[in-house]
């Protein structure tokens, strides 16, 4: 299932400030020069870098590269991983990057729906439920969640708890957005008080 996209008449993007700007960080790997800059992995709390060598071109992206390595669970702790990263408290949309690399991909194992199953819990909020990602694109294609958060602690906290197998995430995008507010109540009509647009 995909959460709810924050759509233009919700949201509109800050202009990049000084402060905090956009921010695009490579999950499970360095930093990456495309055509928009990939940092270097940030803000990990635990689990471990994994690398699909031989994975080759990835549909549904131009990437490739991002999605050939991922953060995805360790041995000793085989359902669960997390980030924390501090950032300024606001209003955000984070964009979560997908690509099942190992289940039905070159370099990986057979696979099918079903073979990896996990949650993303963002800032205490349920944002994917039972997210079966081999259901939803199939192997070696990308996928991007788009979920907007508000952040009032000072930290962005995102936790992959899986029930089959291990959670993974690509990378992620933080975008920081502003409500848009009303801009032209409208007037009276013939069926009653006008509304505000947003």
């Amino acid at each position: 299932p995909h959460p709810t996209t924050a759509t233009p008449s919700t949201y509109r993007r800050h202009e990049q400030t000084a402060e905090f700007g956009r921010l695009l960080v490579n999950s499970g790997a360095g930093a990456l020069s495309r055509a928009a800059a990939w940092c270097a992995e940030m803000g990990a709390q635990s689990g471990k870098i994994w690398t699909n060598k031989k994975l080759g071109p990835v549909a549904g992206t131009t990437d490739d590269e991002l999605y050939e390595s991922e953060r995805t669970a360790t041995n000793a702790n085989p359902t669960h991983f997390g980030y924390s990263l501090a950032v300024p408290d606001g209003e955000y949309l984070l964009r979560l990057h997908c690509a099942e690399i190992f289940f039905g991909a070159p370099g990986g194992v057979a696979g099918g729906p079903g073979k990896r199953v996990f949650d993303v819990t963002v800032e205490g909020q349920l944002a994917l439920d039972d997210y079966d990602l081999w259901a939803d694109v199939g192997p070696a294609t990308a996928v991007v969640h788009d979920l907007p958060v508000v952040v009032a602690d000072g930290a962005l906290d995102m936790s992959f708890d899986s029930s089959v197998n291990r959670p993974k995430l690509s990378g992620y995008e933080l975008l920081p957005l502003e409500r848009a507010g009303s801009y032209c109540p409208a007037a009276p009509n013939s069926v009653g008080p006008g509304a505000d647009l947003a």
